[in-house]
């Protein structure tokens, strides 16, 4: 009994720092919001200052170390090799306006948020559940074990 009680506890924190590394080698440990910019097109539209500037979709990702929460937050304007990651909200009127203009697509790319950045956005809630599952996985075990002696 507590052979497997070690073996449990060692599984279940090899699976916690497996996590912590995964969430870590892609994004680093954050705490707070964390925005992110996905490209979708390039567009022939200089920025008011003159920069070049690409169609995106910005995602904001809640963190305390983990990810606790996703939000999307629609299409926006992001300028070219800004190491600040600056970018340009665009509004519903703005984007019928550009469309009419011709300096946006029409209709605009769809796009998807990918699975990889739910992962992220999700992680602290995933570990919780591996961590609950394997707590009843252990308890179920562990009183069949007491009663099989």
């Amino acid at each position: 009994m507590t052979t497997l009680k070690t073996i449990t506890v060692s599984l279940a924190m090899l699976s916690i720092l497996f996590m912590s590394q995964v969430v870590h080698a892609k994004s680093g440990f954050r705490f707070g919001d964390s925005e992110s910019l996905h490209k979708l097109q390039d567009i022939d539209m200089p920025g008011p200052k003159g920069e070049k500037l690409y169609l995106a979709n910005r995602t904001i990702s809640k963190f305390i170390f983990l990810g606790v929460y996703l939000s999307d937050k629609g299409y926006v304007l992001a300028v070219v090799d800004d190491p600040k990651k600056g970018y340009y909200p665009l509004e519903e009127e703005l984007i019928k306006k550009l469309q009419n203009a011709q300096q946006l697509p029409k209709p605009l790319p769809k796009y998807t948020i990918s699975l990889w950045d739910y992962f992220l956005g999700y992680s602290l809630w995933i570990v919780i559940f591996i961590m609950v599952a394997w707590t009843i996985v252990q308890t179920i075990i562990s009183r069949k074990m007491t009663t099989d002696e």
